[in-house]
């Protein structure tokens, strides 16, 4: 009976290691497919995680351990009515130890505008740990729109930067429901460029989705924002 359980118990496990590799294998093809589809070129993996090292200080390419970059995706995009330099893929890395020990698997889009900001701008949903700091006098910013203040934190090295990009309405932005996503993106704005982000990682249909959630993002951008960023970087604002 030991014996008939254990060959039960290890049947099991390959038939599940093999559905999974089946589908990892048809996750690959389909971001393939789409990144031929809108011209970028791609790589399945990337074990000299060099995107992740270059763009260290973004918080998704310092989370966790034993990352693996795969499915990536990259070349140059016309969003917004500009250039971009666009780098999607799959992270893959380990959180906690032991018996904790899990796997997050997320998707992320990194683009590099025309223009670029100054200041560290990061926006994620809001946490019980986030709401347990205010409680002890540690806010983040705070904004007119309150529905977006309660369900998003937001930090920025620079506060009036903040408040000035997104308080001219792109706080309603984020609060849009995109179906396709699932969750609430995150975004991470630094001088190396723009990083959006999923707590889970999106299905290859999603993308067209998030490139356009970025695209909408950009074209909100104040005008006066974009001109004096475009400037400061050394470019014409006409060409924004």
């Amino acid at each position: 009976m030991f014996i008939v359980v254990t060959i039960g118990v290890v049947g099991l496990a390959v038939a599940l290691f093999l559905l999974h590799r089946r589908a990892e294998r048809a996750r690959t093809e389909a971001m393939r497919a789409w990144s031929e589809r809108i011209g970028l070129g791609f790589t399945e993996q990337d074990d000299s995680l060099a995107i992740a090292r270059e763009n260290g200080t973004f918080p998704l390419f310092g989370a966790g351990r034993s990352q693996k970059l795969r499915n990536l995706c990259s070349g140059e995009v016309e969003i917004a009515d500009m250039r971009a330099s666009l780098v999607c893929g799959d992270l893959d890395y380990t959180v906690g130890s032991g018996k904790q020990a899990r796997r997050i698997r997320t998707t992320f889009i990194l683009l590099v505008p025309t223009f670029r900001m100054t200041a560290m701008l990061d926006i994620r949903p809001e946490n019980w740990f986030d709401k347990a700091k205010a409680l002890a006098g540690f806010n983040d910013i705070d904004f007119p729109d309150e529905e977006f203040s309660r369900r998003f934190h937001v930090t920025c090295s620079d506060p009036a930067f903040a408040v000035e990009l997104l308080g001219g309405g792109l706080t309603r932005h984020f609060l849009e429901k995109r179906p396709l996503l699932a969750a609430p993106p995150m975004l991470a704005w630094h001088p190396k460029g723009l990083l959006l982000w999923s707590p889970k990682r999106w299905e290859p249909a999603a993308l067209d989705d998030a490139i356009d959630w970025m695209s909408g993002f950009l074209s909100g951008i104040p005008e006066e924002l974009r001109r004096r960023s475009t400037a400061a970087d050394g470019g014409d604002a006409g060409d924004a």
